[in-house]
């Protein structure tokens, strides 16, 4: 989709797609399709040259002066079954060192949204990243369901973080963050 409309309907620009794929000691098998969205003024962000380690951050503080929607939006839609547990869990390296008070408040977000039966072949869920010094949390969405965490530091800690997990230095995979 080129265009996605974030909740409370500010429109998003498709940035980049890539997909998830899993390396399962012998062969690496697709588990999501990665559609990286980015607000007007997160597009403009950047003058130059910007490192790609620096990027999560940089797009995180673009745009300060208009707050009235999300800077970043990452949508996942998913190319297999996935139960809730693997999907949860599966952000614990990108999370380590961080305040595990608020670690588990984002898993109880991110469970409540996927749901008990986590996401089966095609459905898609989004992450929305409105940035600091916003007055809102992450946003996540699933079928309407949205759930947003607190506007904590160490929440806002939490989403540099999970934004690296696409496309900053510490990535869960090289290809997926070249392709977005």
């Amino acid at each position: 989709k080129p265009e996605l409309v974030a909740p409370g309907g500010m429109p998003m620009s498709l940035a980049g797609v890539g997909m998830r794929r899993k390396n399962l000691y012998i062969m690496e098998v697709d588990v999501y399709i990665v559609s990286c969205y980015l607000n007007d003024s997160a597009l403009c962000t950047g003058k130059g040259t910007i490192s790609s380690d620096d990027l999560p951050k940089i797009l995180l503080s673009s745009g300060e002066q208009s707050r009235d929607g999300p800077l970043i939006a990452i949508n996942s839609k998913f190319v297999r079954d996935v139960g809730k547990d693997k999907i949860v869990e599966s952000f614990n390296e990108a999370f380590k060192g961080c305040d595990p008070g608020a670690v588990a408040k984002l898993k109880v977000h991110l469970g409540s949204v996927i749901g008990d039966n986590g996401m089966k072949k095609g459905e898609e869920f989004q992450f929305y990243w409105y940035g600091q010094p916003s007055k809102k949390g992450l946003v996540i969405v699933k079928n309407g369901n949205v759930r947003e965490t607190e506007a904590t530091d160490d929440m806002y800690a939490l989403q540099e973080r999970l934004l690296n997990v696409y496309i900053g230095p510490n990535t869960v995979s090289p290809e997926l963050k070249k392709s977005l």
